[in-house]
């Protein structure tokens, strides 16, 4: 089969606020390391094609991914719906996911439209540039890297683990992590290994705009790792799992940094669990490549008077003062998500989000357009036929914010609070039950 890799740096220029956190003072500072956009083509025997494309972007609207696909279309001929695009969810990135907080700004609109040019022509480099290789799904095992940041208390209240939580009090996780490390390998006609594609469920943020630089955030120990070892010129994918509910704090080590030196040791772990396991993948010179892609309307949440009134005069209170929270999000920018909410609910009732499934020889892929609990990616793994299953979120859109378990609803906490998700609480459910359809149909 032929498969096509290609790479272009997306750094934005330094002076472009970073996302993925609040800060009073979010502009950019410089680069510890660019950002870049990977990407990967293939066509197999039968003439099936897949373009991948992994964003070092905390998230990416559903309007800049029908841009990048409709021009890829252009360029290449390949089919929109043949196109994946999922975001690493680097929190160390630029803002450009701030549709419910009112708008980008002028530069990180400039940003977003030279973006669409970059990846459409960094797809259209991987395309005409394939080459005769062979490809081989191999899957390994991570514990050690990947908390469930929703915790009980012995009192029975459920706090967030970038809380300041004394371990004494510390019941038990509310919910699981999952361990799986799927792996699609590239190797030339001899065997040599030119790419891999890393799929690993673990929230990108352990640096939340550290120093006010821009990073990759712990993908970027990932890929020097693997480089290390493979050899400089080895490409290297990732994509980001159901990490909605999962993170690396780990309450029980009270000394784990925040900085470059942490991310660049979880980076590194992952990697080395992925050299462990991947000289035993076996390649094939053809494989299996099916897509399949839906359409759904959400219905935005109901959104009470009270709830807007109460907003209102939060905000009012609050006026231009600025906060800083690394983690989680403080009550007044709450409301003003609730508010934009509620101002989009007034101009439309739903949101359209994709729901994309793809195939590739034993592993099947459900991607998401939103930030999934975990147990959601749990949960299609158990029902799913095939041997490899798993989810890649942020992918194609970002839609729904987070996406928790009717369970979470129930037990409050950051992710259900209205504004940093906006759909009812089973969303989930109808996502897994719509790819559950599509991957049966496979």
């Amino acid at each position: 089969m032929l498969v096509g890799l290609h790479r272009v740096d997306i750094t934005p220029e330094v002076g472009i606020p970073i996302g993925g956190n609040v800060r009073a003072d979010n502009i950019s500072r410089g680069i510890h390391d660019p950002l870049y956009a990977n990407i990967v083509t293939m066509k197999n025997k039968d003439g099936n094609i897949l373009c991948f494309i992994g964003l070092d972007l905390v998230g990416i609207y559903r309007e800049e991914c029908i841009n990048i696909k409709q021009d890829i279309n252009k360029l290449t001929g390949i089919p929109e719906n043949a196109v994946i695009i999922n975001a690493t969810h680097t929190h160390s990135g630029p803002d450009i996911v701030r549709k419910r907080k009112g708008g980008v700004s002028p530069d990180t609109r400039k940003y977003l439209d030279q973006l669409v040019t970059k990846v459409s022509w960094g797809a259209k480099q991987a395309w005409e540039n394939m080459i005769e290789c062979k490809v081989g799904i191999g899957r390994g095992y991570e514990d050690s890297l990947s908390f469930n940041r929703r915790i009980w208390l012995k009192d029975g209240t459920l706090h967030m683990n970038w809380e300041d939580i004394p371990v004494e009090e510390i019941d038990r996780p509310a919910g699981p992590i999952d361990h799986d490390i799927f792996v699609i390998k590239i190797t030339d006609m001899q065997e040599r290994c030119i790419g891999v594609m890393v799929n690993f469920t673990l929230h990108a943020a352990v640096l939340v705009g550290k120093d006010w630089l821009f990073s990759r955030d712990y993908i970027n120990g990932l890929d020097n790792r693997i480089k290390e070892k493979l050899g400089k010129d080895t490409f290297v994918y990732f994509a980001n799992g159901a990490e909605g509910d999962v993170n690396h704090i780990n309450l029980w080590h009270k000394e784990q940094g925040r900085d470059f030196d942490e991310a660049d040791r979880i980076g590194r772990i992952l990697a080395d669990n992925i050299l462990y396991f991947i000289d035993d993948i076996e390649v094939k010179e053809d494989i299996e490549i099916k897509v399949s892609a839906r359409d759904l309307k959400m219905p935005i949440r109901e959104i009470t008077e009270q709830e807007i009134r109460n907003a209102k005069k939060l905000v009012a209170e609050m006026g231009d003062k600025k906060l800083t929270l690394l983690d989680g999000i403080p009550d007044v920018e709450f409301a003003k998500y609730l508010l934009n909410l509620a101002a989009q609910k007034e101009k439309c009732s739903y949101e359209l989000t994709y729901i994309q499934a793809i195939k590739l020889d034993e592993l099947v892929i459900a991607a998401f357009p939103a930030e999934v609990f975990v147990e959601f990616q749990l949960k299609l793994k158990e029902l799913s036929p095939h041997r490899y299953t798993t989810i890649f979120g942020l992918a194609n859109g970002y839609s729904g914010g987070y996406i928790p378990t009717p369970k979470a609803f129930d037990e409050g906490g950051y992710e259900p609070t209205t504004g940093v998700g906006i759909f009812a609480k089973d969303a989930g459910d109808v996502w897994v039950n719509t790819a559950l359809k599509m991957i049966k149909e496979f």
